[in-house]
């Protein structure tokens, strides 16, 4: 009676070419949308639904001067003209009226727009540069993927002008994240490839077994980029996506091909030379191997889809598609590229490398029965040793990602080092407290006195440089003013202090905002603690009136949220995990023990991983030598430990 190998073996060579033809086009199509996969793709996912620092940006996104769907900060700065001159008024005005032609931008707010009471909170220390705001009229996800082409172009037509001017923001920060992990990752590939194609070479010792090797790796991740574009045409998908493809795809992918090519090469000299008895006798062995590996992975993958963010979803399902991929490709396309191929397997052999006599008495072959002899004393050695390197991991701390991590080439980067030395730390991202009325409007006596109060309250905290608000622009005015001159005096006003009006509360009258710059970096503890300290107790302690909701936004806060989600998610997506891998390895092993000691030896080998990353980056031991300026690392690395 025949196996199931026999019956799949004879199948695949039966419809050999109906495979190839189906990868390769598969392939081309991956090929032909790869180029597109930025337009289909988000650069977003790190909101939480349902969070106030959500609700504040859905709120803000119309009727206001200078916000928009995506909120950002434009910096200008002129190394020969004082803000205030002719000649700089004049480069300005060309700057701004450049942006406002643009499509994506909604709204523009400079220091030409301000009245004279404004201006000077818009003009650095250094009295050549000013500060601006500009309301995009995309949504941030869609923002992120463009904004390095806008500020490209922005920044050419700065340079025209004679001025040296940046946009940044939390959709910019994030459009450059995404931008130059994009090229780390390339230059790593363009590194680790030919790495990988030596160690092939020296493992394989045959040039044909290295590139078919290489070969159905690359169609893996080819394939799986042609499903995320007509996926991500129908849902949601983060630009990070790719990234998880590309990393896990090289990762399982050359695992898999090695097992299959060395334990079918094996085959070969067992069976005499008969390929198909030995492509029978590999997927029994190697095939049952990856099947169950594949299974393993992307079931624990999984557990991911727990996390309730967007962007760790669009990871999981790219990592569970091309371990899918992975799998198709080593127990379809490479079992028949090896019935088709035989014993050329082996051809074009690397001169320089020694041939082993016997393949079942290799160096290392000897190594494995050397340690097999004593389990329990290279058990216990190995156990110490990595213990010993997990040690440094209990200094580990996660870091919420800011503009620190961006390297100094990056044009956010340096408008927020030219901010920065202007304006101050915080001025870059600003926390926002938005003020919505339920019903009605915000323009009553009690809702503005409590703008006041709330704006009073804040303005006594620590770490804050500025804060503004209706009250603050409008000279201190009065409740009772405010309400006169929204509704009758509005076009009364001159266009300057119309617009700066239109910054504070929208069109409807609906909502205000209170803006607050802080003096400390948005990721730092700083920041937090003055956004919760907003959050519980000024909020209370400035008794908001019935029917009005208060929010706060900004990226403190969204970092938070977004953490505080990865946080809660942490302990029930590992411990779905573990308890995935134990019964699929139960299965496997058919063993009550031997899945608890591969659960065992994992969680050691991942604590000496981050043990390692901590001495080496964190307390800076040889982190000169990788270009490594500070350690940050994401709580999302946690979810990935298997």
């Amino acid at each position: 009676m025949n196996s199931f190998s026999d019956k799949w073996t004879n199948l695949l060579f039966r419809f050999r070419w109906v495979v190839i033809v189906g990868f390769v086009v598969t392939v081309i199509i991956g090929g032909y949308v790869g180029d597109k996969l930025p337009n289909v793709l988000s650069g977003g996912g790190w909101d939480v639904e349902g969070s106030q620092s959500l609700m504040a940006k859905e709120l803000v996104s119309e009727g206001f001067v200078g916000r928009g769907e995506a909120n950002l900060t434009l910096i200008v700065h002129d190394d020969e003209y004082q803000v205030g001159s002719i000649e700089y008024s004049h480069k300005l005005e060309q700057l701004v009226n450049y942006l406002r032609q643009q499509e994506e931008i909604e709204t523009v707010y400079s220091w030409l727009d301000a009245p004279e009471e404004v201006r000077e909170n818009m003009v650095g220390d250094d009295e050549y540069t000013s500060m601006g705001f500009v309301g995009l009229s995309i949504d941030e996800g869609r923002a992120i993927n463009i904004l390095p082409d806008i500020q490209e172009s922005f920044i050419e037509k700065a340079e025209e002008i004679g001025l040296n001017a940046y946009i940044v923001g939390v959709p910019a920060f994030w459009g450059d994240v995404a931008v130059f992990s994009q090229e780390g990752l390339l230059k790593a590939e363009l590194l680790v490839l030919p790495l990988i194609f030596l160690v092939l070479l020296v493992i394989f010792r045959s040039l044909v077994s290295t590139v078919t090797a290489l070969l159905v790796t690359i169609i893996s991740i080819a394939s799986s980029m042609g499903f995320i574009y007509f996926t991500g045409l129908n849902f949601s998908l983060s630009v990070f996506v790719t990234n998880a493809v590309i990393m896990l795809g090289l990762g399982v992918g050359i695992d898999y091909s090695l097992i299959m090519i060395h334990r079918f090469k094996l085959e070969l000299l067992e069976n005499g030379n008969n390929s198909k008895k030995a492509v029978i006798k590999t997927l029994k062995t190697a095939g049952h191997t990856v099947l169950f590996s594949g299974i393993t992975i992307i079931a624990t993958m999984s557990a991911l889809f727990i996390v309730d963010l967007s962007a760790i979803r669009s990871i999981a399902f790219g990592a569970v598609l091309v371990v899918l991929m992975a799998v198709l490709t080593s127990l379809v396309l490479l079992p028949v590229i090896l019935l088709l191929l035989g014993t050329k397997i082996n051809a074009l052999k690397i001169p320089f490398v020694p041939q082993p006599k016997n393949e079942l008495n290799t160096k290392w072959y000897r190594w494995t029965h050397g340690i097999m002899k004593r389990p329990f004393l290279f058990m216990s050695l190995s156990v110490v040793i990595l213990l010993f390197l997990a040690v440094p991991a209990l200094d580990l701390k996660t870091f919420t990602p800011d503009e620190r991590i961006l390297p100094n080439e990056s044009p956010v980067r340096q408008g927020i080092t030219l901010i920065e030395d202007s304006f101050g730390v915080g001025a870059t991202n600003p926390i926002s407290v938005v003020i919505h009325a339920e019903e009605g409007t915000i323009n009553t006596k009690e809702n503005l006195e409590y703008i006041e109060r709330l704006t009073s309250e804040i303005t006594q905290l620590d770490h804050l440089t500025n804060v503004f608000s209706l009250f603050t622009v409008l000279n201190q005015a009065s409740s009772d003013e405010i309400i006169t001159l929204l509704s009758e005096n509005i076009d009364s006003l001159s266009e300057q202090n119309q617009l700066v009006i239109q910054r504070f509360i929208n069109e409807s009258q609906t909502t205000a905002v209170i803006d607050i710059d802080a003096s400390v970096y948005a990721a730092s503890e700083e920041s937090l603690e003055v956004v919760q300290t907003i959050d519980e107790e000024l909020i209370a302690k400035a008794n908001p009136p019935e029917g009005i909701e208060t929010y706060i936004g900004g990226q403190t806060l969204e970092g938070h949220e977004a953490n505080q989600v990865i946080e809660s998610s942490l302990i029930p997506v590992l411990v779905t995990m573990l308890i995935i891998v134990y019964f699929i390895l139960l299965i496997t092993f058919r063993s009550v023990f031997l899945p608890l000691k591969a659960i065992a030896m994992n969680l050691l080998s991942v604590g000496a991983t981050y043990g390692v990353l901590v001495f080496v980056i964190a307390y800076g031991n040889g982190a000169s030598y990788l270009g490594s300026r500070q350690m940050a690392i994401f709580k999302i690395s946690f979810l990935f430990y298997y």
